[in-house]
């Protein structure tokens, strides 16, 4: 594979989308992944879903980056994306860091849309200060993980190893050294 052009931490979706990325510019990758296969850890497990911010009250700029990006995924993945459904956000009665007109100015503050229904037609009477509807999508990571695997089939620049424990990173001059349990990589540029 000659020189290593980066080295990507993890097969999620961030991970096997970087790698894709710097795949087609022709860059030598190696994604070094701890599990057996693609996709098992967060990108598996975070409820697979595609938001305009709304789970990020406590930072409008979080927010507004998942809110500049919602479409543009949407639009890139509509192939794995379910999107017929009614999606309500609610805010506790109690013991909640937002409450629902902290939300709906934070909504209003990040222009994403959330429309306010009544709680107690989805929640338990007093469970909930605010029920609202708002624009959220779920994908299938199956289908996602292996049209990602698929689109790395065809870069022979891009090697994805499974099973790789990471023992130790460190810097040496300008190159990072990257340790596992088996073997040692190079390269300028880590990925995590």
């Amino acid at each position: 594979m000659g020189k290593i052009d980066r080295i990507i931490i993890g097969a999620g979706i961030y991970g096997l989308y970087a790698a894709r990325e710097c795949g087609k510019r022709g860059e030598n990758i190696i994604l070094l992944e701890k599990d057996t296969a693609a996709f098992r850890r967060a990108t598996y497990i975070n409820q697979a879903r595609v938001h305009m911010g709304y789970h990020y009250p406590r930072s409008v700029a979080t927010a507004a980056k998942s809110a500049h990006y919602f479409e543009r995924f949407s639009n890139e993945f509509s192939f794995c994306i379910k999107s017929d459904f009614d999606q309500i956000y609610a805010t506790s009665a109690t013991m909640s860091w937002t409450s629902s007109s902290a939300f709906k100015k934070f909504c209003h503050d990040v222009k994403i849309p959330c429309k306010e229904v009544n709680p107690n037609d989805y929640f338990h009477h007093g469970l909930c200060d605010g029920a609202f509807l708002t624009k959220e999508y779920t994908y299938d990571a199956h289908i996602l993980r292996d049209y990602f695997l698929d689109e790395l089939e065809k870069y022979k620049n891009v090697r994805i190893l499974y099973q790789q424990k990471i023992t130790e990173i460190r810097k040496v001059s300008n190159v990072w050294e990257v340790k596992t349990e088996d073997a040692l990589y190079q390269t300028e540029f880590i990925l995590n």
